[in-house]
């Protein structure tokens, strides 16, 4: 008598259908019926996709033609909110537009032709799982490192993935940390900034409230706006003799902050600079009063003071009146022997408005 396993032909015929459904499901994901699209301008009946309609998620390859004709271009938003969990889009693409894979939040992998030209402000905007952005390195005007991107030579640093390592070194090759380039990475804990950059960028560490201490280095020129608002885990800042400007709201709901010392080479501070920094308790003038924007230090620790040295022209004590019209407690640092400035003897000062 034979033994073994007895196999229903109904098990096998349903094993079947589901193989043909999933197969179905892959070569489904991405073909032209999801995309919408328009005539691209200038680019000899090309088409920009302007709209993705998902089935799920899954990975994507955008395809380089559509009804017969190239795909140019990506649109402003075109893949917004999808769940999308890699992206390789091909050689007959020009441009990404701004915010194409704006809130990909499934996005972990990205792969770029060397046919871009152009990539749109915050095209990968909230992609908190991104890792990885591979460029080839046939592109002119970008390029890749260690899945962080960078236009070409490397200066640059355009976008650092929002879901990479905790911890990165920038390149010293780069000279400018370009707008919103860390913006919302959320898992960034530490970054080395090396002496070649002289300029951050516009919300350029945004919201990385993971992000416990920066250095900025004795090359930097310009902190600029909201370059590290809402960075909440920050505790301490050093800002360098080299800085000129801090851009507005530039350390704006840096609740953690306690302390900020501006050196004598800054000359201008924006509006809400440190607004909000709810623990911040004083703030120390190296040099005369820098024009001040309104509201710089609105928010802070109910204790505030700002403290100016020996010398300083601009500011008065008790109470000084900056240049927008806010009021604070100020109170003079006197030198001592040993040339480390101290506070004199404390004033009755008026609560800061």
């Amino acid at each position: 008598m034979k033994t073994g396993v007895y196999h229903h032909p109904g098990a096998k015929i349903a094993a079947l259908v589901l193989l043909l459904l999933l197969l179905f499901c892959a070569l489904a994901w991405g073909q032209p019926g999801h995309f919408s699209f328009t005539t691209a301008p200038d680019s000899n009946g090309g088409l920009i996709i302007t709209g993705f309609s998902s089935p799920g998620s899954g990975p994507l390859a955008i395809p380089g033609t559509i009804n017969g004709l190239p795909v140019r271009g990506i649109g402003d938003s075109a893949f917004r909110s999808s769940e999308v969990t890699s992206v390789t889009i091909p050689n007959t693409v020009i441009s990404i537009g701004a915010g194409a894979f704006l809130t990909c939040t499934s996005l972990t992998t990205v792969t770029i032709p060397g046919s871009v030209t152009r990539i749109g402000d915050s095209a990968f905007y909230d992609c908190y799982s991104l890792t990885s952005i591979t460029v080839s390195p046939q592109n002119t005007v970008y390029s890749s490192r260690d899945g962080v991107l960078f236009n070409k030579d490397q200066t640059t640093l355009l976008q650092y993935p929002g879901g990479a390592s905790r911890n990165y070194a920038i390149p010293n090759t780069v000279t400018r940390i370009g707008d919103h380039a860390f913006d919302q990475s959320t898992n960034l804990m530490s970054v080395t900034i090396p002496n070649s950059v002289t300029r951050i960028g516009d919300s350029a560490f945004y919201d990385c409230y993971s992000l416990t201490s920066v250095a900025i280095p004795n090359s930097v020129t310009h902190i600029g706006d909201y370059s590290f608002a809402l960075c909440s885990g920050l505790a301490s800042v050093m800002i360098p003799d080299s800085v000129t400007s801090i851009g507005k709201d530039a350390f704006s709901y840096c609740s953690n902050l306690t302390n900020v010392t501006i050196p004598e080479s800054v000359t201008s501070i924006g509006d809400s600079a440190f607004n909000y920094c709810n623990s911040l308790r004083s703030a120390i003038f190296m040099g005369n009063a820098p024009a001040m924007g309104a509201d710089v230090f609105d928010g802070s620790a109910s204790s505030f003071t700002v403290y100016y040295v020996y010398g300083a022209t601009g500011f008065t004590s008790p109470v000084w009146m900056d240049s927008s019209g806010d009021t604070y407690r100020a109170l003079k640092l006197l030198p001592a022997a040993d040339g480390a400035g101290t506070v004199g003897k404390k004033q009755k000062a008026e609560s800061r408005k």
